[in-house]
């Protein structure tokens, strides 16, 4: 993307899916009132900037089916008002930032088929909004935490599940190895 793309300070949706656009989209933080940002599909590549976390107004950013590569920076954590985020089939590695926990508004997370590693961190249970989550595809050891499979809005998880004994286990709570679902 051009970097005066961020110059634009009245932009609120930007949806360029499904292209043959490449290169950074570092330019993108710039434009402070971004509400929307659509990008799936394309071969943006390079790492998501941690100045992604200063677009306070975003709602929905679909960065997923690029060529991303690096972390997950923590200031994604930033976005409160994020309800949608998918990152899928990129190239990202590291583990899934602990911020990730102060999304308070999220209800889809989708972080399918990248390298991710570690452990699913327990703070994303604090999202109590939260819907859908895809870890499908990644390097992650261990269980998904109790606190988030437990999650009362919870209506699709894919993964396996951490249930202690003494959980009640839900139709939302019970998570497959590979789970394929048509949005």
């Amino acid at each position: 993307l051009p970097p005066t793309i961020g110059d634009l300070q009245s932009l609120e949706i930007l949806r360029l899916e499904s292209n043959n656009f490449h290169g950074s989209i570092k330019a993108v933080a710039n434009a402070k009132n971004l509400q929307y940002l659509h990008l799936w599909s394309n071969y943006f590549s390079g790492t998501i900037s941690n100045s992604i976390g200063e677009l306070s107004q975003i709602v929905e950013i679909f960065l997923d089916d690029n060529e991303f590569s690096g972390w997950i920076p923590s200031e994604m954590g930033l976005l409160s008002n994020a309800k949608y985020m998918s990152l899928g089939l990129n190239d990202l590695e590291g583990v899934i930032p602990d911020s990730f926990g102060s999304l308070s508004s999220l209800e889809r997370l989708d972080l399918q088929g990248n390298n991710l590693s570690g452990e699913v961190p327990k703070e994303i249970g604090n999202i109590l909004t939260l819907q859908r989550i895809r870890l499908e595809g990644n390097q992650f050891s261990g269980d998904i935490p109790n606190k988030v499979c437990t999650l009362d809005s919870l209506k699709f998880l894919s993964g396996n599940c951490e249930v202690a004994a003494d959980t009640e286990v839900t139709d939302a709570t019970v998570a497959v190895d590979t789970a394929i679902e048509n949005s």
